[in-house]
């Protein structure tokens, strides 16, 4: 009986899965937040608030969006995942962002819309960086691309509206 169970236990044990991948793993807590900034017409003001643990979202609609004021949604871990990356490159930008003034800014449009991504980690740790749509839009045009697919990657877009 003893050597069916250790039997038993051996061929369990070689069915388990290890993850091996050499992902980071996600921060336990970190909360993100998203925000789009007016332009000198239409643009859609907003800002998303995303756990990216639970998924838990939460969507405050400013100026030109199909909701005005405060809305909450679900986000699943896939969505969630494809919003961390969306927002990743922006991150690892150094000092501010691509802000007017800034090393990826040498050029410049105005009246453009842009973006801040506040990252706030479980120990209250913040990390602030700064889009402008406008700076050296050639050369940040990837960037860019992958912030402006925020609404695309969460389930936000009928909240923004049109």
């Amino acid at each position: 009986m003893r050597t069916t169970i250790l039997l038993a236990a051996a061929a369990l044990s070689a069915c388990a899965t290890t993850r091996t991948s050499g992902a980071v793993p996600e921060p336990a807590g970190e909360r993100i937040t998203y925000e789009t900034a007016a332009c000198f017409g239409t643009c859609p003001a907003y800002s998303v608030t995303v756990d990216t643990q639970s998924g838990a979202g939460a969507f405050m609609g400013a100026q030109h969006t199909a909701t005005t004021g405060a809305a909450r949604f679900q986000a699943t871990p896939v969505q969630v995942r494809a919003f961390r990356a969306a927002v990743a490159e922006l991150r690892g930008v150094a000092g501010e962002g691509v802000t007017i003034g800034g090393a990826r800014c040498a050029d410049y449009a105005t009246d453009m819309p842009g973006v801040t991504v506040t990252w706030i980690a479980a120990d209250g740790a913040r990390t602030v960086k700064r889009a402008y749509y406008g700076c050296g839009m050639d050369a940040n045009r990837a960037l860019f691309a992958s912030l402006r697919s925020v609404p695309d990657v969460l389930p936000i877009k009928p909240l923004i509206g049109r």
